[in-house]
């Protein structure tokens, strides 16, 4: 039997209104025979005909629930959600920029202020990022809302200080057991002998757990945008290469190299990087795996104004 169900020629409107009457209608059918069973089963002799057919009615409800849920709404779900991310698809290819791959992920910021630039980067959230008339834009990577004013956040390149990475990652040794009260003699001995006076007070320490030790990793290391008034957002470590392509100008070290620069004579500052350094700088990132062949090539397209 093919169950398969043909939606083309209905609106998504249509389709929603289409599964909302389906599982309805399914519910109140369920709802009956669950009633009629109960009434059979336990109103009437037990080892009678309606007892029987009671039990009938109560299977037919389970069946007509999952008949319901996997053969008639499920196809509905799917069509729904294959529209939904072909909206959201159409959405995102009208407000990113053709060929925009680079993408960051947001891991924590202390701008609570609606107000402020950056306002509604949400932590854990995926963002394609992009330069543009003077903003740093994002814009989410997955979603279904269709109200784009609200999705697209851009931040001023000038409220932006600088970016760079912090935090550490580092290695913590965690020791548990012990405890007990009551004191071993021969334990204290022979602790004593292996390990000096602690040795004594930890083997003759009767009825303690075995001493275990175990080895915690802590890594909060990040890509740290700043801002003025100490506000910053965070994202993934990984990010600052991504960064360094689409503003290369806000790195730490660019915006000190270019202050020290300032200061110095005109005799003293240093040639400007040709578009042949750029590119094999970031071809230095390809053959590390740290951008794609596609990223590669739209930067370098961009260096070569082609």
């Amino acid at each position: 039997m093919n169950f398969k169900q043909d939606y083309s020629e209905l609106t998504t409107e249509e389709l929603k209104q289409l599964k909302k009457s389906t599982v309805q209608k399914s519910t109140v059918i369920s709802l009956l025979l669950i009633v009629a069973g109960v009434v059979l089963m336990f109103f009437t002799d037990f080892s009678s005909v309606p007892t029987m057919i009671g039990m009938v009615c109560m299977l037919s409800s389970l069946v007509n629930t999952f008949y319901t849920s996997f053969v008639k709404a499920r196809p509905i779900e799917i069509e729904l959600g294959k529209r939904a991310r072909g909206d959201w698809m159409n959405i995102v290819g009208s407000v990113i920029p053709d060929g925009c791959t680079t993408t960051v992920t947001v891991t924590g910021s202390n701008i609570r202020d609606m107000n402020s630039f950056g306002f509604g980067l949400k932590k854990g959230m995926t963002y394609y990022v992009w330069k543009k008339d003077g903003s740093l834009n994002f814009f989410p990577t997955g979603g279904t809302g269709k109200n784009t004013e609200n999705l697209l956040k851009s931040i001023p390149l000038s409220s932006i200080l600088f970016y760079e990475k912090t935090g550490e990652r580092y290695h913590e040794t965690r020791i548990s057991g012990g405890g007990g009260n009551r004191v071993s003699v021969t334990g204290a001995v022979v602790g004593k002998a292996v390990g000096g006076t602690a040795g004594a007070v930890l083997l003759g320490n009767k009825g303690a757990r075995p001493v275990q030790s175990r080895d915690v990793v802590h890594d909060d290391r990040a890509t740290c945008m700043r801002f003025s008034n100490q506000m910053f957002i965070n994202f993934a470590l990984h990010d600052y290469n991504v960064l360094r392509m689409v503003i290369p100008e806000k790195d730490a070290e660019v915006v000190a190299g270019g202050k020290e620069k300032a200061s110095q004579s005109p005799s003293e500052q240093s040639v400007p990087i040709s578009a042949a350094d750029e590119i094999a700088k970031f071809k230095k990132l390809l053959d590390e795996g740290v951008i794609t062949e596609a990223e590669f090539e739209a930067k370098k397209k961009k260096l070569l104004d082609l």
